[in-house]
């Protein structure tokens, strides 16, 4: 099988914090055929109101996203929510699925710390199998990278 050049992964928060979906519902519209759908399709899901397709969305944004790791420090360890940060704070947009995207800088963002999917053969393979982040990362399928303003200013 052909893998994509790259891969995006999101978190989705879950029934027990009271967003999840009920039986019966479909909260992936189109789910077993979400492979042939289009690039710009599945970033559209971005848009859903389900949590579970705008999550589908995202981490089809994150595999679009073109990372520089020269310009990201290696880690071991929305615009909307910057706008509400005081003026002249430090802020750091950190998360497995932040996007790696200088765009951040442009809100307000002075680091932000995300995830690098290397080898998205063994990531499909454990999200496929139920794996949490931390097993995914345990995987060695992943870097996790942080990029600084300093480092995208002229």
């Amino acid at each position: 099988m052909a893998w994509p050049q790259r891969c995006g992964i999101v978190t989705i928060t879950t029934p027990s914090t009271g967003s999840g979906h009920r039986h019966g519902q479909n909260p992936v519209r189109g789910a077993g055929h979400l492979h042939e759908h289009s690039t710009r399709e599945l970033v559209e899901l971005a848009r859903s109101d389900s949590l579970l397709e705008a999550s589908i969305g995202l981490a089809a944004i994150n595999a679009l996203l073109d990372v520089d790791e020269d310009a990201c420090v290696e880690m071991n360890a929305d615009e909307g929510l910057i706008r509400l940060c005081r003026p002249g704070v430090f802020v750091l947009v950190l998360g497995p699925t932040t996007p790696l995207s200088p765009v951040l800088f442009d809100y307000g963002a002075n680091v932000i710390s995300g995830t690098l999917v290397t080898d998205p053969e063994t990531v499909l393979r454990y999200i496929s199998q139920g794996a949490s982040f931390r097993q995914v990362k345990r995987g060695k399928s992943v870097k996790l990278l942080t990029l600084a303003k300093r480092a995208f200013q002229k």
